[in-house]
């Protein structure tokens, strides 16, 4: 594997190779102690998206929220694992953008539509609603779980080149 490319997909996310995790990732170094790596980008993508689970990761109003679509339902969790729930701009944004199939358009026309019928009410507030709107019109951006890095070995040692000689890819 000397002077060729090399790959690294991890569920994880940093900004630089050490080794001081060995042994915790996955198959608990079955192969040795060392660090892994693919010649095959699509082999080391592989192992990111399996690793990272199927919760897809989002950020809405510059904070982050993963859904886990393993239910009947959508649940949305803040980063902590906290479900975002009742009835407050966050959780209404990202409800009604799941109830429209992440269909960013569709969600905000709900909304807007929600609003202009909450507007014929005299006595029903809209600020939720509004808030929510101008949250999902900020842009939500679906975020890739973990990482992968492309890694060049054409220095003389093969360790300092991992170490000092990734690029992260996504």
């Amino acid at each position: 594997m000397l002077f060729q490319t090399a790959w690294h997909g991890t569920p994880h996310r940093f900004d630089k190779f050490t080794l001081d995790h060995i042994g915790e990732g996955e198959g608990a170094q079955a192969h040795g102690w060392g660090l892994y790596f693919a010649k095959d980008k699509n082999v080391s993508e592989d192992y990111r998206k399996f690793l990272a689970n199927s919760k897809e990761k989002y950020v809405l109003g510059g904070k982050a929220y993963t859904v886990d679509e393993s239910n009947w339902y959508d649940t949305w969790r803040d980063d902590s694992g906290n479900e975002i729930s009742g009835y407050e701009p966050v959780s209404y944004a990202l409800r009604t953008y799941s109830d429209n199939n992440k269909d960013i358009a569709a969600a905000i026309g709900e909304i807007k539509e929600a609003i202009e019928i909450l507007k014929k009410d005299a006595s029903a507030s809209i600020e939720v609603e509004e808030k929510a709107l101008k949250l999902l019109e900020g842009g939500i951006q679906k975020k890739e779980p973990g990482q992968l890095f492309e890694v060049d070995t054409r220095s003389n040692g093969v360790m300092k080149a991992i170490l000092s000689r990734s690029r992260l890819v996504n």
